[in-house]
């Protein structure tokens, strides 16, 4: 007994499923036109929103730039003061500008000198 034939797909006409027409083939690219249009029109409203974003994030930056200097500039001051005070203290006292708990008198000094010498 021969082998049985295997039914096969039909087929349409030729030239009909492989080929599109000229008005299909203008149809799709105006769709393809479209949709690439759209697209461009998002990431440009996209690239402007963020270049909107970073000009804000510099501006506030800057403005914390200008916050931290002027707060240096104050504990500047602040210190600038500070010292001033302890200098006039310690020219009011007859003492010079040495860390609290050294021994500062004339009294101490001198033994200290004494014992250094023997």
């Amino acid at each position: 007994m021969p082998p049985k034939k295997k039914k096969g797909k039909k087929k349409g006409k030729k030239g009909e499923g492989g080929e599109m027409s000229v008005k299909d083939k203008y149809s799709k690219t105006l769709q393809e036109m479209d949709c690439l249009k759209h697209e461009l029109e998002t990431r440009t409203e996209l690239a402007r929103r963020n270049d909107a974003r970073a000009s804000d994030l510099k501006q506030q930056v800057t403005d914390w730039e200008k916050v931290v200097a002027e707060e240096q500039e104050e504990k500047l001051d602040i210190s600038a003061g500070h010292d001033q005070t302890i200098q006039d203290h310690a020219e009011y006292d007859g003492t010079t500008n040495t860390p609290p708990g050294v021994l500062t008198s004339p009294i101490y000094r001198s033994s200290s000198i004494r014992l250094r010498r023997s």
